[in-house]
């Protein structure tokens, strides 16, 4: 009984190329380590998942918001123009931290 992968599969929802569902608990890790003020396991998990799957726009999301809070601005701004180019008509946050970035 494979419960466990078929569970795991179905979680990726379709992501990007082989279903990311790696990527997604990538993501979900680094939010969470972010959430508790553990900045460098965050920006580590999420540029990861960006590292591995370049054309997930959740992942390219989570980091460039993230590099924006914590991080470089300069990597913020790469990372956040990226986010944009993979999903331009969803989430607003990116474009907010891309204004106050760039505003600078």
């Amino acid at each position: 009984k494979k419960k466990g992968k078929k569970s795991k599969e179905k979680r990726g929802g379709g992501v990007g190329v082989g279903g990311g569902s790696g990527i997604d608990s990538l993501v979900e890790s680094g939010n969470e380590h972010l959430a508790f003020e553990r900045i460098d396991e965050g920006l580590a998990d999420l540029k990861r998942a960006c590292a591995l799957a370049p054309d997930n726009p959740v992942a390219a999301d989570a980091y460039g918001m993230a590099l924006a809070e914590f991080g470089d601005p300069d990597d913020a701004i790469g990372t956040l123009k990226r986010a944009a180019q993979l999903r331009p008509n969803e989430g607003f946050e990116k474009f907010m931290y891309l204004g106050q970035l760039l505003d600078d």
